[in-house]
């Protein structure tokens, strides 16, 4: 089989071409492997948490009755909009979280907060989460570190372009794909061995790591994610919106005579609903006058949104007055594909676990880049 392009025609753009690949290794290569060791701590932290909280098993002391749902959203509101998760089982406790809260348990018997590792995981994969970010600095370090984890991502993203490029044998014979999709054992030399494993775990780590890191590049920079909203002729949303409801809005109707409890709304909820996996009442401030009961019905895994509907009571008369699905316009069903896309999410607890692993291919990478650079570069003295 004759060469895909001729030898020397070849040689000239591909040399070009490896030297600022590993130019592009040698410069952002730290941080990359900084990014990608802190997304593999993260690769499973929502369902770790979700585990965490269903973990806990409330036993009811004997003659004790469950404290009213009113009571308890009465005693988690705040100072801003809370969301309070229901029980799903007889020993389950309730879940309190929400933006900027930090989440707790709370018995169904006494009210009180019960002690669980929930905070302690919380805690750690928030903080695991802006190393990730930007490095866990605050202020005006934060856009600088921003920045820094920005300017990465469209580095690997042309390690990943340019290392595709030159991975491809220059002519196609399984023999010699053969020896760059699987691991070869009996390496002559150390140089040997980190050549091979580079191309491999480059070969079974492209697809993921694309998705991670264009979607990454999308996230990090608003012009990017202006141009994904143009390739679908519609104009970004606005940050900072309306108010979500059961926060004021449409919920801060007026009281009219007296209202349903709380639990007799939540069961109407219940019984409208089917296959739900999880049932969140959307807590308002203290001092809020409502009558309207917002709740959020999960029926997948609790993390997508298109798992999820909200639905409205009026507590005057017990009736639903509206419900809504996830029902986003196509760059939005993009954006929301771009936030979950860059976890694994999207492909539920499955495409985690390529992420994740994934993840763990780019530290080999980066190593074995490193390694390869260093014997180039730095050559052994005889």
């Amino acid at each position: 089989m004759k060469p895909l392009i001729g030898k020397n025609a070849a040689t000239p753009l591909r040399r070009i071409l490896f030297w600022l690949h590993l130019a592009a290794g040698v410069l952002c290569g730290v941080i990359v492997l900084f990014m990608s060791a802190t997304g593999v701590l993260l690769t499973y932290e929502h369902a770790m948490l979700r585990a965490a909280a269903d973990a806990v098993r409330v036993e009811a002391p004997t003659g004790a009755e469950r404290v009213p749902l009113d009571a308890v959203a009465q005693g988690v509101a705040g100072e801003r909009p809370v969301g309070l998760r229901l029980p799903t089982r007889a020993e389950g406790a309730f879940l309190v979280q929400g933006r900027g809260v930090e989440p707790r348990l709370i018995d169904p018997y006494t009210g009180e907060t019960i002690e669980s590792s929930l905070s302690g995981m919380e805690s750690f994969f928030s903080q695991v989460a802006r190393l990730h970010r930007w490095f866990g600095l605050e202020g005006e370090g934060r856009d600088v570190g921003r920045a820094l984890t920005g300017a990465a991502n469209l580095a690997f993203l042309f390690l990943i372009v340019s290392g595709l490029v030159l991975w491809l044998p220059r002519t196609l014979r399984w023999p010699l794909i053969r020896r760059q999709v699987a691991f070869q054992k009996g390496a002559p030399d150390g140089r040997a061995r980190d050549y091979n494993w580079h191309h491999v775990f480059g070969f079974w780590s492209l697809v993921p790591l694309f998705v991670i890191v264009t979607t990454g590049v999308v996230m990090s920079y608003p012009w990017a994610n202006n141009a994904l909203y143009a390739a679908f002729g519609e104009t970004p949303p606005q940050r900072g919106g309306p108010p979500r409801a059961g926060g004021g809005g449409e919920t801060s109707l007026p009281q009219a005579g007296p209202l349903v409890s709380l639990e007799e709304a939540a069961e109407v909820v219940r019984a409208a609903s089917s296959r739900w996996t999880a049932i969140d009442l959307s807590v308002p401030p203290a001092g809020a006058q409502t009558r309207i009961a917002e709740f959020t019905v999960h029926t997948g895994d609790r993390t997508l949104p298109q798992q999820r509907r909200t639905v409205r009571v009026d507590r005057a008369d017990g009736t639903i007055v509206s419900e809504e699905g996830y029902d986003p316009t196509p760059a939005g069903r993009a954006r929301t594909f771009v936030r979950f896309g860059h976890t694994g999410e999207a492909f539920g607890l499955i495409g985690s676990t390529v992420a994740g692993l994934s993840s763990i291919g780019a530290c080999f990478l980066v190593w074995t880049g490193f390694a390869l650079a260093w014997r180039r570069l730095v050559p052994a003295k005889r």
